[in-house]
């Protein structure tokens, strides 16, 4: 469990968003949540959308994502209440090629769509106004102990890889 890991020292990766008073989160990199619409879809040209805008579509949305799954829910509460919602998954990999289909919009980063961003299968497109899109990810670490040295060291790496996966995934989105 990453939360017991965490107590007893250890760091984890996450995204920046509500933790326990004796965590601290830093080595935040950019990770913001995008729509996701096909190549073909009516909002694939646009650099940025509103989530009402998203709304006038058929939703694909995420489930049992936690921490990221409490901002979703809270941002994307009017979604249920428009009643545009296709399907509700966890499984990436059966979301995919609905995004690829045009059936709909879906909401993740653009770390686990990098093939489809590639090769144009999928277009990310920002979220203005909305907690989504200012998402970092990083590292998530006891205040009560202080890392080991190797800990510490472990982290600086950690953080530099983070740097650079962020880097090439906005170059990927911004293409």
């Amino acid at each position: 469990d990453m939360l017991n890991a965490i107590s007893a020292g250890w760091s984890g990766i996450t995204f920046g968003l509500h933790h326990a008073e004796d965590l601290s989160f830093s080595f935040g990199v950019p990770m913001p949540i995008m729509a996701m619409v096909a190549a073909n879809h009516r909002l694939a040209a646009q650099r940025e959308v509103t989530l009402t805008e998203c709304a006038r579509h058929n939703l694909m949305l995420q489930f049992d994502t936690e921490p990221v799954r409490s901002v979703i829910s809270v941002e994307l509460s009017v979604f249920q209440r428009i009643g545009r919602v296709l399907l509700t998954s966890n499984n990436l990999l059966m979301v995919a090629p609905m995004i690829r289909s045009g059936s709909g919009i879906a909401f993740f980063t653009a770390m686990g769509l990098q093939d489809d961003l590639r090769s144009g299968a999928i277009k990310a497109i920002r979220i203005r106004g909305s907690r989504l899109d200012g998402l970092h990810i990083g590292l998530l670490t006891s205040k009560r102990w202080p890392p080991t040295p190797a800990a510490a060291a472990l982290a600086v790496e950690i953080s530099k890889s983070l740097s650079v996966v962020g880097e090439k995934l906005l170059q990927l989105v911004t293409k």
